[in-house]
């Protein structure tokens, strides 16, 4: 909303999501993970929170009610990613078994799909609501279909895990960061 900004915090036994205005100031304090939380994003309404953990869990805050309105449970390792797609009503989450599951906001898991052979290290939904990409330990990039996991392109050019991803203005191309100090811009 161009107003707060949301960070994830947490160790052994503990891990939340806070949600504090630009001044600075803390909104609010979601409790609930039993690990420290390791991804995060917000849905484009700004009304819903999700969060990742070690704990195998994503959960789905709302940001008006101050409560847990979805747990999303399935993963068999820790959640390393979370994105949430254009629409608002579907998540992604990455893993270190390997998989990206697709979600409904009140925790209904939808599909589990295999597209590494390394934990998933980071996700970015495109524009189009029916795509997105995931950065693996597998040293690659694939862009897939978010409605049958099927993969359309992999890219190839890091010579160490694919660590994060972001997709720039133009929808058109995204930039993809490595443990091999390299980061490279590609059209999906």
């Amino acid at each position: 909303d161009g107003v707060h900004f949301v960070v994830g915090l947490g160790g052994i036994g503990e891990g939340e999501a806070r949600l504090y205005h630009l001044d600075g100031t803390l909104v609010h304090t979601f409790k609930g993970h039993t690990d420290v939380v390791w991804g995060l994003a917000v849905t484009p309404d700004g009304q819903h929170i999700i969060s990742s953990s070690p704990d195998r869990r994503v959960k789905v805050w709302s940001v008006a009610s101050k409560s847990l309105v979805g747990d999303c449970i399935g993963h068999n390792g820790g959640v390393t990613a979370v994105a949430v797609m254009p629409d608002g009503k579907r998540i992604l989450s990455g893993a270190t078994d390997k998989t990206v599951r697709r979600w409904l906001l009140d925790g209904t898991q939808t599909d589990s799909f295999r597209l590494h052979t390394g934990t998933v290290r980071a996700l970015v939904a495109l524009p189009d609501n029916q795509h997105a990409l995931s950065g693996s330990e597998d040293f690659t990039v694939k862009l897939f279909n978010v409605n049958d996991g099927a993969v359309l392109r992999t890219f190839t050019h890091h010579t160490y895990p694919a660590y994060c991803l972001a997709l720039l203005p133009d929808g058109l191309r995204f930039v993809h960061g490595s443990q091999d100090n390299t980061a490279r811009i590609a059209y999906h």
